[in-house]
């Protein structure tokens, strides 16, 4: 359907010889001979379209091609072309009220606007006459301009008043200066066409006439009169592009300083938050304090009371012992001043000495008995032991076995030459034992190895993160300031995933850049410093680490071929994406050495790979998948399979190697 706004109705009342209201349906063709009126009806078109202070300069060139000497005064008051006494004669003579309107319909016809000018000339002394220009939202018919005059019961134009009026009750109204009612007629919610071209071009194109060449219609109707000021538009642009630019960091700026203080009253209140609950806390211990002091004297006081007859006899008691220590030291005295009295005391504090020797010292034979036999059983249980160790051959263990019999049945004085002689042979014994077993004990430590570091590997691929140690992922994560809405720090082995797993070995093995990381353009400069920081330790355990600008990354626009490596990998994020595309986009994937020789660079599935005159092998794929989410899954599944096996063959060197001392 059409979009166009068309005209659908002229009218013309006192227009030079036109009375009437014209439909307009179709392709509309104005015939007749010369003189006829068909310049008349294109300049009324012209006229209500552009105003009359234009329109006046290019009336009748529809018919001549050049300038007429009719105007506005001769349409309405209808020129007859005669005079007398010199003076052109018109037939309204008397004066003369003339409307000329177009009426547009939308193209649903749901909307239908009249614009048009009201012309009146009281006598033919007036050239210019008065001009209403006015506007009625809705359709109007010949009769709306007409009303019946009460003088003599004929219809006849409208007064001014009466039309006014008119148009209010249907919506509409009247403009104060044909320069108002042009710029409403052209208003986007109208008409809606571009006011200076139409001007320059319709009365032209009304006047039926070519000009010179295709370059004089742009110059005379497209392009301004005047050179346009390119240097100013574009320092301008420029400008504007930079006070867009700054705006942009203004408010990036604005929105960190937002997040910052929202952060700062957060900690502000729970800072004051933690002094008044300290305060709180302080307070409800000081009062729980007082009141078990409170309780507790109260208890005491009940306790005294109580006890009151225990606590007398303890005084008693009391001086009693003080008084049977003073009748002691006042013996003791006595004893000391005699000399049978100083031997006495003497020989009895040597008594005391000695009782207390002889307890220690039954203390540890009994501790020593006790150990020695329980020793002998240890040595036999051990023994017994020994003999099922699965070796061969056999242990011979009759020596110790002789030496635990003559512990056994020893005298005491000659118990620490035996326990010499169980020592050396439970020795000769364990160091047997350890060469019967020294395979089986490197083979189980080399399991409590491989062991230790599956588990490690599990615990990481389990919790979502590559086994593989990645210092500057960690460090980036740790330092840089990341706020709301801005992506951390990424191994780019986190952002893609392979989509045919028959290329995962020559992917895996051809990405050396799997660990790399992806930063934001803002964050680059810190990472930068990050990376020159970390120690030597750390790079020689975990190899080469790779820092990616993400801006400079998506500023590329790297070629893509068909079946290029590139195209393995499923990536989501367009930093990722670029990097990708940029590594592997010329890297055709081949299945067989001729296909490769026909390729400037390829890869076969094994990772055989071909850039320009290289060739490169690289370090055969392990089998263990880093690149996305399906990788550690599978890498885990692998891992989980490996430990168990592991378990089920690290029995028997456990089983063998438990008996070495």
């Amino acid at each position: 359907m059409s979009r166009a706004i068309r005209l659908s109705k002229i009218h013309a009342l006192n227009w030079y010889g036109y009375r009437d209201s014209l439909p307009v349906k179709g392709n509309l063709v104005l015939a007749g001979v010369t003189g006829s009126g068909k310049s008349i009806l294109m300049d009324l078109l012209m006229l209500v379209l552009v105003g009359p202070e234009k329109a006046h300069h290019y009336f009748n060139r529809s018919a001549t091609g050049s300038r007429s000497d009719r105007t506005i005064k001769g349409y309405c008051l209808l020129d007859t072309k005669r005079e007398e006494n010199g003076q052109p004669q018109y037939f309204h003579d008397k004066g003369v009220t003339t409307y000329i309107a177009t009426e547009f319909t939308w193209p649903d016809g749901s909307r239908v606007e009249t614009w048009g000018l009201r012309f009146e000339f009281r006598n033919t002394a007036e050239n210019d006459g008065i001009t209403t220009p006015f506007f009625s939202p809705c359709a109007l018919v010949r009769d709306d301009f007409l009303a019946t005059s009460p003088e003599d019961g004929k219809p006849r134009p409208r007064t001014l008043p009466d039309f006014k009026a008119f148009l209010d009750a249907r919506g509409g109204h009247t403009f104060a200066s044909s320069r108002e009612y042009l710029r409403d007629m052209a208003n986007g919610s109208h008409l809606n066409f571009n006011k200076d071209v139409l001007e320059r071009l319709l009365p032209s194109a009304m006047s039926f006439t070519n000009l010179k060449s295709f370059d004089d219609f742009c110059r005379r109707f497209v392009l301004p009169g005047e050179a346009v000021p390119v240097e100013d538009v574009i320092n301008s642009y420029r400008d504007f592009e930079s006070y867009e630019r700054e705006l942009r960091e203004l408010r990036a700026q604005l929105e960190r300083l937002l997040t910052i203080r929202e952060l700062s009253n957060i900690r502000q209140a729970a800072e004051r938050d933690h002094q008044v609950a300290r305060y709180l806390a302080v307070e409800i211990a000081w009062e729980h304090a007082a009141a078990d002091v409170a309780s507790m004297q109260a208890q005491l006081e009940k306790l005294r009371s109580a006890h009151a007859d225990y606590e007398a006899r303890l005084l008693e008691l009391t001086d009693l012992t003080t008084d049977g220590q003073q009748r002691r030291e006042h013996l003791a005295a006595l004893l000391n001043e005699s000399t049978e009295g100083r031997l006495y005391k003497k020989l009895a504090d040597e008594i005391r000495e000695l009782e207390t020797e002889i307890e220690r010292l039954r203390a540890i034979s009994s501790k020593i008995d006790g150990g020695l036999g329980q020793r002998i059983k240890t040595a036999r249980r051990w023994m017994q032991e020994v003999a099922k160790a699965p070796v061969h051959p056999f242990v011979e263990a009759s020596r110790m076995h002789e030496a635990l019999e003559f512990l056994d049945s020893c005298e005491r004085a000659e118990t620490s030459n035996t326990l010499a002689l169980l020592a050396q042979s439970a020795d000769q014994l364990c160091k047997q034992l350890r060469e019967r077993f020294k395979t089986d004990a490197d083979e189980l430590r080399r399991h409590r190895a491989e062991k230790s570091d599956l588990d490690s590997q599990i615990d990481s691929l389990k919790r979502g993160l590559s086994p593989a140690p990645q210092p500057l992922l960690a460090a980036l994560r740790d330092a840089l300031p990341i706020l709301p809405g801005e992506l951390p720090p990424r191994a780019l082995r986190e952002l893609c995933e392979i989509e045919d797993e028959s290329w995962r070995a020559a992917a895996e093995t051809a990405l050396e850049e799997k660990f790399a990381v992806i930063v934001a353009s803002s964050h680059h400069a810190q990472a930068l410093e990050i990376l020159r920081q970390l120690l030597p330790h750390e790079l020689t355990r975990a190899g080469p680490q790779r820092l990616l600008d993400a801006g400079k990354l998506l500023g590329t626009h790297p070629r893509v071929l068909k079946n290029s490596l590139a195209g393995v990998f499923r990536c989501a994020d367009p930093a990722a994406r670029a990097c990708l595309d940029l590594l592997f986009g010329e890297v055709i994937r081949v299945e067989s050495l001729d296909e490769l020789a026909r390729h400037a660079s390829a890869i076969l599935p094994d990772g055989l790979l071909k850039r320009g005159g290289t060739v490169t092998r690289q370090r055969p794929y392990d089998g263990n998948p880093f690149i996305g989410e399906t990788g550690l899954k599978r890498q885990l599944e692998l891992k989980l399979a490996r430990l168990r096996t592991q378990r089920s063959t690290s029995k028997e060197p456990m089983r063998g190697a438990s008996w070495i001392p």
